[in-house]
């Protein structure tokens, strides 16, 4: 098994924690077991809309799992954390966007 990190944090916010991050974090551990990687908790990690949530090394947020997604992030984690990395450089467009409109203003 090809395992890109070293460490994979689950959310346990007030989003995450109720809506099934106990389970995805069993499922993680029971996974994970034998190969070094560090499994633990975190507060929340400001994904809320988008429950429930990881964090890979302390640097990516993956998120919207459940258990059948956390099977396919175990099966093929790059592909999982590089579909991370263009929402959120999408929605870092998208922000960018917003604050250099003409419409956009502080109040």
């Amino acid at each position: 098994m090809n395992i890109p990190f070293k460490k994979i944090a689950v959310c346990h916010g007030p989003t995450c924690g109720p809506n099934g991050a106990k389970k995805l974090k069993q499922i993680l551990e029971e996974t994970y077991a034998d190969n070094g990687i560090e499994i633990t908790t975190r507060e929340c990690c400001g994904k809320c809309s988008n429950h429930n949530s990881i964090v890979v090394d302390d640097t990516m947020t993956v998120s919207n799992l459940d258990e059948e997604s956390i099977k396919k992030f175990i099966a093929d984690p790059d592909a999982m954390i590089e579909g991370a990395k263009k929402e959120e450089g999408e929605l870092s467009k998208k922000i960018d966007e917003l604050l250099s409109s003409e419409d956009f203003t502080l109040s």
